[in-house]
């Protein structure tokens, strides 16, 4: 068989011939990039998920602050609401982590120094993050027992500002710890450790905690896929580059590398090369990399000018 770079294949009067052994790794370095690309994409659906729960608590703060309804039907249909983000939100963390460990497996092997990082990772966090290990434990009960939130307790109070005085509105949200623990399933270690914090403890700093948790194992998962991720983007830009270089078109970003009988007459296999691939992957690296939730929060407090 003939290996060449080219455009398209029916059209093109253009191409650039290439080893076989060369066209081996072009598709090699496509198969990694795709499944670091699925990789970022899927923390990127964490932290949406995680953003839709913050906005949540924001929502229910300023319907409040704006129509003053604390009735029953109000207080139902909020805990609804809540708990359907933290079900959506939970469901995608642990599909981040089993799929995100399935593809560490499906790259280096079950036995590789990534795939036993990446489990050593995970164990650090959940040994010396609360909120961690409290949320692994909710995930399983709210899967098969009930729903984590019961009570929400709407809080307005009078505070100083730069302009005076303003009436601050959030929202806390309280776990119910003896009602977890009349279920009799919830994993008594951390059970123990919630009732230690008292009757009613506050979910929100813990649910903070645990994406935390999930951002800085990502990142030491970033750390070790690097070095093959550096070398499939170089040899994916080589390949657009060579083919550049023929044409003299630098606009042109898109190329096929491509398996010929050996008469030119049928594309045996065929490998689309195209910096897109890249460039998405880098721009979910840069938006998704800073992962501090519980140092910060959001206010609608007119800026000072």
């Amino acid at each position: 068989m003939k290996y060449q770079l080219t455009k398209r294949i029916s059209t093109c009067q253009h191409h650039v011939d290439i080893s076989q052994e060369y066209f081996e790794k072009l598709k090699s370095n496509k198969e990694f990039l795709i499944k670091a690309l699925s990789i970022e994409e899927k923390f990127d659906l964490v932290l949406e998920n995680y953003s839709e729960f913050e906005l949540e608590l924001l929502r229910i703060s300023v319907r409040n602050m704006v129509f003053n309804r604390y009735d029953y039907s109000s207080v139902v249909t909020d805990i609804y609401s809540i708990n359907r983000r933290i079900i959506n939100l939970l469901t995608m963390c642990r599909l981040y982590k089993d799929q995100v460990c399935h593809n560490i497996h499906t790259i280096y092997g079950t036995k590789s120094t990534q795939a036993v990082e990446t489990q050593k990772y995970s164990s650090s966090e959940y040994d010396s993050v609360f909120g961690y290990r409290v949320m692994e434990a909710m995930r399983n009960y709210v899967q098969h027992r009930d729903l984590p939130i019961k009570e929400i307790s709407n809080q307005h109070k009078w505070i100083e500002t730069s302009d005076g005085k303003r009436r601050k509105h959030t929202v806390k949200l309280l776990v119910d710890v003896a009602t977890i623990a009349q279920d009799g399933k919830f994993k008594s270690s951390v059970l123990a450790e919630l009732k230690s914090q008292g009757g009613l403890v506050e979910f929100t700093p813990l649910i903070r905690q645990y994406i935390e948790s999930i951002g800085r194992i990502h990142l030491k998962i970033r750390e070790l896929i690097r070095s093959e991720l550096l070398e499939s983007d170089n040899n994916f830009l080589q390949a657009i580059s060579l083919y550049q270089e023929l044409t003299n078109d630098r606009s042109h970003k898109f190329v096929h590398a491509v398996a010929l009988s050996m008469d030119s007459s049928n594309c045996v296999e065929l490998v689309e090369i195209f910096n897109d691939l890249i460039d998405h992957r880098k721009m979910l690296e840069h938006q998704n990399q800073y992962f501090y939730y519980s140092l910060h929060f959001v206010s609608s407090e007119a800026p000072e000018l």
